[in-house]
């Protein structure tokens, strides 16, 4: 319902986000037959995959990891797709389960509040705006549009004169035609961007402040997320074996390159995909160079006292965790050690109704976890919307969430666990939260599925006799 301003909708739901994260949530609530809208500020759906990631960005981990389980990737697509094959797929999944009519595109988020007394007495628990001056009344919200949208920021001593890009700003490698590139940082991006300036720039090095386990996309000739996968339980220590094989047999001493060592053990963190960086380090296309002690004009003096100059400083060092529809003053959202502090992964323990889904990450891909979710998340939006009772309140009045506290003392409300985990942790926790939600009677319905049928960038080059799919 519109209200006769054509300004404010009244719905029951409001996902933010029709991304990796957003799609899976109005997939199950339409499934659910809620009544929902979706609010994303690009022109179509994918999220990083349409507007973010740059032009030559693949995924690090196969399609068959990467791609929902209800909707797996065309057979017909590589092992791992280019940024524009993702974006094809995307539009299949929103196509297939009808999702494109429940979404607003060119609707950025700009704030969401708690719903004002009037407001609230109409049914409303959250005010919704949006930067075209619209709001959205809901009786709840789930955030579902990345929480990396703040970079990092380094500070040396000195002043830079040349030019900076942080890799949330990178699209194309035009950026590094006749430049001398200095990349900062050692996560994927930072590799990526590295061999493309190799490539495209007048030459490249990489400044590293500690080191990282790089692995290769294959082994044996198949993803390297394949044997991952293959694990039938939740197993760290045969994991790490099987990392510490392939990155002795494939990669070898990090020394060799130029690297510094690793000083954490392996999937502690989340694993550096790229054979490229080193294969180029090797043929002395990219140079290594230590942490940055200082620059002065276009002059960049390392820690180990060395120096060059440099057109541009690529930085690739990360992102802060951040919310900016939630502001400070509304005190929705208590941190702790940089992390959202979160009732069950999902849900915002100080306000009920307001969920944000996508914080856990699987080291083997992102699609079977954001499906699974996506799919908690909804069933926990549809119980706050249809019963008096709040979700929270509900599951911990369970036996099983008291006996765990009692027993083990098991606090369902800790910070966010975004570490890099094995699916089948991932798989075991919602296994565990679904079982919960089905307790407490929480509204589900059958998931639907299908196949994707998106087309390959070399099936549409066939048909078209186009060379502008390049990724």
């Amino acid at each position: 319902m519109t209200d006769t301003a054509a300004t404010t909708t009244f719905i029951d739901h409001c996902v933010i986000g029709a991304g990796f994260q957003g799609l899976p949530v109005l997939k199950k609530l339409t499934e659910m037959g809620e009544k929902v809208i979706c609010l994303d500020r690009n022109e179509d759906v994918g999220g990083i995959w349409h507007t973010g990631a740059y032009e030559t960005a693949h995924i690090i981990s196969s399609r068959s990891a990467t791609g929902f389980a209800d909707f797996p990737m065309p057979e017909s697509y590589p092992d791992f797709p280019s940024k524009r094959e993702m974006q094809r797929y995307f539009r299949s999944y929103a196509e297939h389960f009808a999702l494109l009519p429940h979404i607003r595109f060119n609707t950025a988020v700009t704030r969401v509040r708690p719903a004002s007394a009037a407001e609230a007495a109409r049914g409303a628990r959250w005010r919704t705006e949006c930067g075209d001056g619209s709001a959205v009344l809901s009786r709840t919200v789930v955030i579902a549009n990345g929480h990396h949208s703040k970079p990092n920021v380094a500070g040396y001593p000195g002043t830079w004169q040349g030019e900076t890009m942080h890799s949330d700003a990178y699209r194309t490698s035009e950026v590094f035609k006749g430049k001398r590139v200095l990349v900062v940082g050692n996560g994927n991006t930072a590799c990526d961007a590295a061999v493309e300036a190799s490539l495209h720039g007048a030459g490249a090095d990489i400044s590293v402040r500690e080191g990282v386990y790089f692995f290769p996309r294959t082994f044996m000739g198949k993803p390297l997320d394949t044997f991952l996968r293959a694990i039938p339980f939740d197993a760290p220590w045969l994991e790490r074996l099987f990392g510490w094989v392939v990155h002795k047999a494939a990669v070898g001493d990090p020394a060799r390159y130029g690297l510094p060592r690793p000083t954490y053990r392996i999937f502690d963190r989340h694993p550096v995909i790229n054979s490229e960086l080193l294969r180029r380090i090797k043929l002395g296309r990219i140079g290594v160079r230590p942490e940055i002690a200082r620059h002065d004009g276009n002059t960049v003096t390392f820690t180990d006292g060395t120096s060059r100059d440099y057109d541009l400083i690529f930085w690739a060092i990360g992102y802060q965790m951040a919310f900016p529809m939630l502001a400070p003053e509304d005190d929705l959202l208590d941190w702790k050690g940089g992390k959202p502090v979160m009732f069950l992964q999902l849900a915002l323990p100080k306000a009920r109704g307001l969920f944000i889904a996508g914080l856990g990450q699987a080291r083997t891909g992102g699609g079977p976890l954001f499906e699974l979710g996506g799919y908690l998340a909804a069933r926990m939006a549809a119980h706050d919307a249809r019963h008096p009772q709040g979700v929270m309140e509900a599951i911990s009045g369970t036996a099983r969430m008291r006996f765990a506290k009692w027993a083990f003392g098991h606090d369902p409300v800790a910070p966010a666990d975004t570490r890099s985990l094995s699916l089948q942790h991932h798989v075991a926790s919602g296994r565990m939260l679904n079982g919960l939600l089905d307790q407490i009677g929480a509204p589900d319905a059958r998931s639907g599925t299908g196949r994707s049928k998106a087309r390959t960038n070399l099936e549409l080059l066939a048909r078209t006799g186009r060379t502008a799919v390049t990724s």
